[in-house]
């Protein structure tokens, strides 16, 4: 390749190897190359094609979990309007499991320009079965446009 990166799925996965790399949680990532034809007139002649895989994690959206612990909280509530034993203090304690990761690695957020990571619908992030925030996807890190060109650093703003 003659550029760094030069397609949007390779800027994902050196996302994904830089915060595992800092310890955080990713999938397990390769970049897998194929070769393909497209309806035009180069037709005959092959193209490459990058594909990201990545390995599936088991889990909920951060959205869609911290929806299930307000529900379980909700319904542990008696008729006489207060929480059953613990159910607030459980919930306060598991999102504070999930919530401190997450804000230890905001700054990396911020330097790798990650905008997505928590985003409006939050689908970015998958919490497993053990309470542990997994980031799964990095469409917006390494100075990708949101349409999936490669847009480098601007040099009058670098501080080198």
């Amino acid at each position: 390749r003659d550029s760094y990166p030069c397609e949007p799925v390779e800027s994902e996965f050196f996302a994904a190897q830089l915060y595992a790399a800092l310890g955080f949680l990713v999938p397990r990532m390769c970049v897998y190359e194929c070769s393909t034809r497209f309806n035009h007139e180069d037709a005959n002649r092959p193209h490459p094609l990058l594909l990201l895989v990545s390995e599936y994690v088991e889990g909920k959206t951060l959205s869609a979990f911290r929806e299930a612990l307000d529900g379980q909280v909700r319904s542990s509530v008696d008729g006489t309007g207060t929480h059953g034993t613990g159910a607030l203090q459980w919930q306060q304690h598991v999102w504070g499991q999930i919530r401190r990761p997450l804000r230890a690695s905001y700054i990396i957020d911020c330097l790798l320009d990650n905008t997505e990571v928590v985003s409006a619908s939050q689908r970015n992030i998958v919490v497993d079965h053990a309470f542990r925030a997994w980031r799964v996807s990095f469409p917006s890190a390494l100075w990708m446009h949101s349409s999936g060109r490669c847009v480098p650093p601007d040099p009058k703003h670098s501080a080198v």
